[in-house]
């Protein structure tokens, strides 16, 4: 069967082709009476439009990409929902596309829609060297970081106020009935990878000093756990950014048969695995 074109529509219904095009296109300038003559003719015979064709001529596709690790955490949902709202506002659809924090996958997205896969792009980036987004810039394709960056790529970062958010986080795991007894360990990567840690490990910095608690960086409490628990310790918060960092901490202080307990906040990943102990 041979597919109905615009050229189609537009003999049948007697106008031009280019006001058929706007009709389908809801386009303002067409008379409401003339789009909706369009519509019911365009149902009527089967018209589907090429949008390949469309998106070339147009010189763009009007679909955004979120490119994300994963969607197991509010931190990804959450800003991918509101985003969705937003663009559709606008006339725009967002399309997710998961990498799984693998560096292969990551790099095969990118590469897709640095071949016009989309207008733009909001990307959650993982802890690569920003090759893979030279690609987007060589071919000038739009996009922001949410939430990190990486330093090697110079693109706009939009971002939570990712001190108070380590401050926050820091409050919900203290023990406000005995804070005296309580280390604090900084699993933040030393030195920061990007701006984003480096305004979480302040704000952790900051909480600790306004609360006077001791506070050691995670590789001094790894080389002597049991001196560190010094000083009628009772518990010991863990805090980073990535899981495998905090996790070694409460593995450590488990490893020492101290009994005590462990509290941990991470920001970015947690992939359900149980801390020893």
């Amino acid at each position: 069967m041979t597919p109905v074109r615009l050229s189609d529509l537009a003999e049948t219904l007697g106008i031009n082709i280019s006001t058929v095009s706007r009709a389908l296109r809801n386009d303002p300038r067409v008379h409401e009476d003339t789009r909706r003559r369009v519509i019911a003719e365009a149902e009527r015979l089967g018209y589907r439009p090429n949008l390949a064709a469309r998106n070339l001529a147009e010189g763009r596709s009007r679909v955004v990409w979120f490119v994300l690790p994963g969607l197991d955490s509010p931190i990804e949902r959450e800003p991918a929902a509101h985003a969705s709202d937003r663009l559709l506002d606008r006339g725009y659809d967002l399309l997710l596309a998961q990498y799984h924090d693998r560096a292969d996958v990551y790099a095969r997205i990118l590469g897709r829609l640095a071949h016009g896969g989309a207008d733009a792009a909001i990307i959650i980036p993982g802890r690569f060297d920003g090759t893979a987004e030279r690609m987007l810039q060589a071919r000038r394709i739009p996009f922001v970081y949410l939430d990190r960056s990486i330093a090697a790529v110079a693109t706009p970062v939009v971002t939570t106020d990712n001190f108070r958010a380590s401050q926050d986080l820091f409050g919900r795991l203290l023990d406000r009935d005995d804070p005296a007894h309580v280390l604090v360990v900084d699993a933040f990567d030393r030195p920061p990878p990007n701006p984003v840690e480096a305004e979480r490990q302040r704000g952790l910095a900051d909480a600790v000093r306004n609360k006077g608690l001791r506070c050691l960086p995670l590789a001094d409490f790894l080389a002597s756990p049991a001196a560190a628990l010094g000083g009628g310790v009772h518990r010991v918060l863990v805090l980073g950014t990535s899981q495998e960092r905090v996790q070694a901490g409460c593995n450590a202080l488990a490893a020492g048969g101290t009994g005590v307990p462990c509290g941990l906040g991470v920001f970015d990943h947690w992939f359900g695995v149980v801390p020893s102990g």
